[in-house]
């Protein structure tokens, strides 16, 4: 790199670049981090090591890694995880003496060892308790309210029904739809009006126009 300019092995470049996304297949591959703060992780843990509350390095605390639990919720965990970060930095959110912080990482990865292997109904339940984990954190701070109205129970059942069809019908579970838990408006079960395999378009619109008829 010179400055926001790339120069490549085959002697070309490219200008003005605004970001580098380094893909490594879902794999922990961290290079840029010094070695005494490099999270080693397989892709198959849940838990990842070295991390309080599988975001804070537990020999600094101010280097957090966001999203290196291999998780199944993903967007409702992302935001609750980032919703901490900031809340720690902030110093809005107190975590015990830090004596403690391996103890309690101890403690979920017994539960993670525990697990029956590939089991991820019982994935989904530890997952669940991971966030309800966070967000009892959240919530030492008065003023957060972060997810303070999402269904977690709704949620799970939502997912373990999800997962449940696709371990039966890997082709069609695609073709199963659920009501919202996030909208209030628009929580209508929807069938799909033409099964996943045999549906060819390719545009948003010619997606979604068989469907508006029958909002």
């Amino acid at each position: 790199m010179e400055g926001r300019k790339a120069h490549f092995k085959d002697g070309s470049s490219a200008d003005n670049i605004d970001a580098i996304i380094f893909c490594t297949g879902y794999r922990h591959f961290y290079p840029f981090m010094a070695k005494r703060f490099r999270l080693h992780c397989d892709v198959d843990e849940i838990i990842p090591p070295s991390l309080y509350k599988s975001i804070f390095w537990i020999d600094q605390p101010y280097l957090a890694y966001l999203g290196a639990t291999r998780y199944l919720y993903t967007f409702p965990l992302f935001a609750l995880q980032t919703a901490l970060v900031r809340d720690v930095f902030l110093d809005n959110v107190k975590f015990p003496e830090k004596d403690q912080w391996q103890a309690d990482l101890n403690e979920w990865k017994k539960r993670e060892e525990a697990m029956v292997p590939f089991n991820i109904l019982v994935w989904i339940d530890l997952e669940l308790d991971y966030m309800r984990d966070i967000l009892a954190l959240l919530h030492t701070h008065d003023g957060n309210q972060s997810l303070s109205n999402f269904d977690f129970d709704k949620a799970q059942k939502i997912l373990k029904e999800h997962f449940d069809n696709k371990l039966h019908d890997m082709l069609g579970y695609r073709d199963i739809s659920y009501e919202s838990i996030s909208s209030t408006e628009n929580t209508k079960l929807i069938h799909v009006y033409k099964p996943w395999l045999e549906n060819m378009v390719d545009s948003i619109e010619s997606f979604l126009i068989n469907y508006r008829e029958k909002l």
